[in-house]
């Protein structure tokens, strides 16, 4: 009999991290390069990042349609993988170029360039066949295409020859990310990955406290980052910040920073044509990426805060306000929101929805022709109203032509007894409001011998293990499900929930004891309304299993993660669903504030602090800083000099590290450092957390450190938790050090032998945590 195991949810046996590495690449002659004609390539020297050798390969050449080679210009950017130290693996890669201004900043404005950094970055990984796989075909530089160890980057959008080339002489900056992963041998039975509980993403609440509206001057105590710019609406004065404004809208970024500025003076602008109302929302989501609740039903102020969204480029807010106004339309709106959109060439996706709204039933079109709002249209303007009657009645004429002809002609509705006419309306939606992830290990102590024992179709069963409220068990085919020679995995749901609906996905993972096998992964999912049952019937043949996934001593350990959706049905109101037969669909994107900070951070435009870490410059905000990060504000402020901040007993990459956090509310994938050392620097990164208040970070810390656990490191682990009051990773060092297979390696470890003279109260601790454990047990 199998015995039965508590719920467990356990970490992954893999770990990975990027290994950055860094070039400038210097062209020198850019013209003459030019002159050469089309298909023209320079390459770069080789550099090293993440344990191979790459190149940059520049191409010039003509832009399509054009064919006069006079215009040739810088087309293309490759990045050739050159050498690596596997060639039989393959190379995961991220790449990001960087283009900056070349000339000095000017004396009055020393931070302040004159263009903004011209900056790329890969959306995603690019992977790098293996050189079996992938042979080269390339020209003696290394630029042609058809090299499948080349990688075409993009040229920065915003780079422009007469902005970035100077003396002949363009500089190009390429920053290099490597995926290296390292197996993880680890014998721990299975324990929470999570030993504190991460805040949620704060920087919306952070901006907010800048924000220099009367609600926040009224709260007592409130002192806000000194404002920089006063618009003056209807006149009332509203504050804010140049950099916040910059960073988030276009239009305000060339207003009050770029080009189109009239001077670094000038702190007062007026803005026409808007109320306060509707500047003072606008600001409140630039500041935080919400609406605030005075715009979130009102078809007026929605509609206002629209037209401002669309004049100052924050396409967020423009989709918002869509979303809205499109969700709540009705018979006396649908005529003003079509005049409000006209002419917007961004809102096409709001003008369908009216259309498509008008064209749904006659009842609608009926009301929408009867309302006050049509015939003063109508009036003031003939032309439009005229187009939009085309439009309604082309996509009529298209809805009744794509019903299917043997459809039964729809029942009769009652007659429109009220303002509010419109076709019925009905939704319903599948909401997959709770997710369960769990992880069960299960281990097969003599395969060979299981494998005798069992023939084609007989299956070994785990012990049930709990995830989702529902009792599970795995069931490995040694011999093979179906008699094909290939072993088999199910996983079976023993107390399904009924005609209750839901999903489940199960993978199926084993790994390679040795580490040098990728490991093998098999996966089923299901509606559990549907079937109870999981099947895998060929994760691996038997020969396979046995010369690569059976360790040393016989065993093989299989892993079953499974994640449970429990979903639900239901219907929306009539007001909240959609239009019967609309097809436009409008989606609100996610919130992308984060992001800005990010970009900001990386173009390093308008910095205006310069912290001395270990010797190197590291610029940033001042606003930023003052707005995440009170404490380490402090040290800025208490600086004699802006320009010299220094901060000690702390290394770069860690600072680098923490920087990233506060401006993007998330630690970096990269940190500099191989993957054996992950451990060392999240041990930084934690310190940096407590000495500078970030509360968010250090909870992601103390769960990284959690999942980073091996015999070896524990027990400094559990050392500096106990010097930063780390209540939580600190009980769960001693657990783990108290498990005995775990405290048999420890022991033997040179940290726990310096613990007994350096801390004895620690020992003192372990000792008193291993014999509860023990008691418990007996």
């Amino acid at each position: 009999m199998a015995t039965i195991q508590p719920p467990t949810k356990t970490s992954s046996s893999h770990r990975s991290t990027f290994l950055r590495g860094a070039h400038q690449f210097d062209i020198i002659g850019y013209s003459k390069l030019k002159s050469l004609g089309v298909r023209n390539t320079v390459r770069s020297g080789d550099f090293e990042a993440g344990g191979c050798t790459w190149a940059l390969v520049c191409c010039f050449d003509v832009p399509a349609p054009v064919s006069n080679p006079q215009q040739c210009q810088l087309a293309s950017i490759s990045l050739k993988l050159v050498s690596s130290d596997n060639n039989y693996k393959g190379v995961i890669a991220k790449a990001s170029l960087r283009i900056d201004d070349p000339t000095p900043p000017s004396s009055g404005n020393k931070r302040c360039r004159r263009w903004p950094t011209a900056v790329w970055q890969s959306a995603e990984a690019h992977t790098y066949p293996a050189t079996a796989a992938a042979p080269s075909v390339s020209n003696n530089d290394g630029g042609d295409d058809s090299d499948a160890r080349s990688w075409k980057l993009s040229v920065p959008d915003a780079f422009r020859e007469s902005l970035y080339v100077k003396d002949d002489r363009l500089t190009i900056h390429c920053t290099v990310d490597v995926l290296l992963q390292e197996k993880v041998k680890t014998t721990s039975p299975a324990r929470s990955c999570s030993v504190s509980v991460v805040p949620p993403p704060a920087i919306s609440r952070d901006l907010r406290r800048l924000l220099h509206l009367d609600e926040s001057k009224s709260k007592p105590g409130h002192v806000p980052f000194a404002t920089d710019v006063t618009f003056i609406v209807e006149q009332t004065e509203i504050h804010a910040h140049r950099l916040v404004l910059a960073t988030r809208s276009p239009v305000f970024n060339a207003e009050l920073l770029g080009a189109m500025k009239e001077s670094a003076a000038c702190s007062r602008v007026t803005i026409d044509d808007m109320s306060v109302s509707t500047f003072k929302a606008m600001l409140f989501f630039i500041y935080t990426d919400e609406l605030p609740n005075s715009h979130k039903s009102e078809n007026q102020n929605v509609g206002d805060l629209l037209v401002a969204a669309d004049r100052y480029d924050l396409e967020r807010l423009r989709l918002m306000c869509e979303k809205i106004l499109a969700e709540n339309m009705d018979a006396e709106s649908a005529m003003p929101t079509l005049m409000l959109v006209h002419g917007r060439e961004r809102c096409r996706l709001l003008e369908a929805s009216c259309i498509e709204y008008m064209a749904s039933d006659p009842d609608v079109h009926a009301a929408v022709v009867a309302t006050k709002e049509y015939k003063e249209l109508k009036d003031k303007c003939g032309p439009f109203v005229t187009d939009v009657l085309e439009k309604v009645s082309i996509r009529a004429l298209a809805s009744r032509t794509c019903m299917p002809t043997s459809a039964a002609p729809p029942p009769p509705h009652p007659p429109p007894s009220s303002k509010q006419i419109g076709p019925q309306k009905s939704a319903s939606m599948f909401n997959s409001s709770e997710m369960f992830d769990g992880t069960h290990e299960f281990r097969i102590p003599d395969f060979t011998a299981m494998q005798k024992m069992h023939g084609v179709g007989e299956f070994i069963e785990s012990g049930i293990f709990h995830i989702g409220g529902y009792e599970w068990v795995v069931c490995v085919y040694p011999s093979g499900y179906d008699g094909l020679g290939f072993i088999g995995m199910r996983i079976h749901m023993l107390n399904p929930p009924g005609p209750t609906n839901g999903w489940v996905t199960a993978t199926f993972r084993i790994d390679d004891p040795s580490g040098k096998t990728p490991p093998l992964i098999g996966w089923a999912e299901s509606l559990y309304g549907q079937g109870t049952c999981f099947v895998v019937k060929k994760i691996m043949d038997v020969t396979t299993a046995k010369l690569y996934y059976v360790k040393y001593d016989g065993s093989l350990t299989i892993h079953c993660n499974v994640k449970v959706g429990k979903g639900f049905s239901y219907a929306t109101s009539a007001a909240a669903a959609a239009t019967v037969g609309a097809t436009t669909t409008i989606i609100a994107p996610p919130s992308n504030i984060a992001c800005h900070l990010e970009r900001l951070l990386i173009c390093q435009h308008c910095f205006d602090v310069k912290f001395l870490v270990k010797d190197s410059e590291v610029c940033a905000h001042e606003l930023v800083i003052a707005a995440r990060s009170p404490v380490l504000h402090k040290a800025v402020s208490s600086a004699p000099d802006k320009d010299h901040v220094r901060i000690d007993d702390m290394d770069v990459p860690t600072f680098h590290a923490m920087l990233h956090f506060i401006y993007a509310d998330e630690l970096p994938l990269m940190m500099g450092y191989r993957a054996g050392d992950a451990t060392t620097i999240t041990r930084d990164l934690l310190v940096a957390a407590d000495r500078f208040g970030l509360d968010r970070m250090k909870a992601m810390c103390e769960n990284m450190l959690s999942q980073q656990a091996t015999p070896e490191n524990i027990v400094a682990t559990l050392d500096l938790a106990d010097r930063l009051h780390c209540q939580a990773l600190k009980e769960f060092c001693l657990e783990h050090i108290s498990q005995p297979h775990v405290l048999k390696e420890v022991v033997e470890t040179k940290s726990f032998k310096d613990l007994k003279a350096a801390s004895p109260r620690l020992l003192e601790e372990i000792i008193i945590k291993i014999a509860k454990l023990s008691s418990i047990d007996s």
